[in-house]
């Protein structure tokens, strides 16, 4: 049986090792990746052809993995909403179109119906529509999940959801269903949908969206061997096969494959497995170790129970691995303003980088490191920051810069930036 995995990936670089782990155990045929912020020149993983928005969408927020071997023909989207599309053959053929509708711009039925119009059917539309509504297991509707109602109503589409949450919601400690595949009538009853039970470091379930026998693939099925083709054989025999008594294009196709079965070697083809080597014991525990935090989050949903437990995902022990030491010890005499912004940036929350969460918008993100706009990135990482950052202080780890350099070197860089007023 073959699977179609959608996952809204939240950065396709910082979560890549998660994504080739997911793609070893699944060996999916085809994944639906949203908010993927895409830079130019991004490697897919091993196994897999990486296609992007060839449209009039942008940013790389949508985008399609395809396993090697597996046939498809790229659809080209004349949409303004961020869609990647392919026409894929499995033992049947039918169309995937990734989608990604951000939470605060404007989606209308017409936009979404000039989209669905373009896709060949039978087709499947996995994606993040942030649209909520009890009809697909949300606890409550909004506006946009009103009109998903109405549009797939009105046009007979399938929405393929069994109820289960798909969005952990971390500032407010909530779930809901905002990750929807939506099918042509025609695939819905070959098609089962199930959530995974790991976040895999996103914010979104990975989903399983796996067909029943009629949809297996043949990318296992023996194969030509191009390199061992006795390639003058091979002409020989259409010479004398392909002549002027060939009817029609299924004799032709027919004599041509005997020839070619005649003088070309087989292999048995095989899924060309993503590797990852370096998951070793120590990378199985801390993976059990994350469940485990993350059972209890979702038992008692709080703030101390998000990931507060797992010391390898802790903010606190990372810039302060000794939680005994003072942490205002470096900044007496300093004044309140300065102890208070250290005290922000060595906790990783400040108003420049968290103020989305409040204003219900995107995450910040540096589109020039394609990576994410945290503490972190603007005190150590940031490459168009890296002349200035060299001015006051050289350190290339976070809890080195808050135990070794005095904060007036760090206040000075933040205010050469022009930050600091928003820490």
């Amino acid at each position: 049986m073959d699977t179609v995995v959608q996952w809204n990936i939240r950065g396709f670089r910082s979560n890549f090792e998660e994504l080739k782990l997911l793609l070893n155990r699944s060996q999916s045929a085809v994944v639906a990746l949203q908010e993927c912020r895409l830079g130019e020149g991004q490697v897919p993983p091993r196994g897999y052809t990486l296609l992007l928005p060839q449209g009039g969408s942008s940013g790389g927020e949508a985008a399609l993995l395809i396993r090697n071997g597996t046939r498809f023909s790229e659809i080209d989207l004349r949409t303004g909403l961020h869609a990647a599309a392919a026409t894929i053959s499995l033992e049947k053929t039918l169309t995937v179109c990734s989608l990604y509708l951000p939470p605060n711009s404007q989606v209308s039925k017409l936009s979404l119906a000039e989209l669905f119009e373009q896709l060949p059917k039978p087709f499947l539309v996995p994606g993040d529509f942030n649209a909520q509504s009890p009809a697909w297991g949300d606890s409550r509707r909004d506006g946009r999940g009103r009109m998903l109602e109405e549009f797939t109503d009105e046009n007979d589409f399938i929405i393929l959801n069994s109820g289960e949450q798909t969005f952990v919601h971390s500032a407010y400690h909530s779930t809901s269903a905002i990750d929807l595949a939506v099918a042509s009538p025609s695939i819905a009853a070959e098609c089962s949908w199930a959530a995974h039970s790991d976040l895999c470091g996103s914010d979104h379930f990975p989903i399983f969206l796996t067909f029943t026998s009629n949809f297996s693939s043949n990318v296992n099925t023996t194969s030509f061997n191009f390199k061992k083709a006795d390639w003058n054989r091979f002409g020989e025999l259409c010479k004398l096969s392909l002549d002027d008594s060939v009817a029609d294009i299924e004799q032709f196709t027919s004599k041509l494959l005997d020839a070619a079965r005649s003088s070309i070697h087989f292999h048995k083809g095989t899924k060309n497995k993503t590797r990852v080597p370096w998951f070793t014991q120590e990378c199985r525990q801390a993976l059990r170790e994350r469940k485990k935090a993350q059972r209890k989050y979702f038992k008692t949903p709080s703030f101390e129970n998000f990931n507060w437990d797992a010391e390898g995902a802790n903010k606190l022990h990372e810039v302060l691995p000794n939680l005994g030491e003072d942490l205002h010890r470096r900044g007496e005499g300093a004044g309140r303003k300065r102890e208070t912004a250290m005290c922000r940036l060595r906790v990783g929350h400040t108003w420049l980088t968290q103020s989305y969460l409040l204003k219900n918008e995107e995450q910040p993100f540096c589109y020039a490191c394609d990576s994410l706009y945290t503490v972190r990135h603007i005190l150590i990482e940031c490459l168009d920051f890296q002349d200035t950052r060299r001015k006051y202080f050289s350190v290339t780890y976070l809890y080195r810069l808050f135990r070794e350099v005095n904060p007036s070197p760090i206040v000075d860089y933040l205010k050469d930036l022009g930050v600091y007023g928003n820490i």
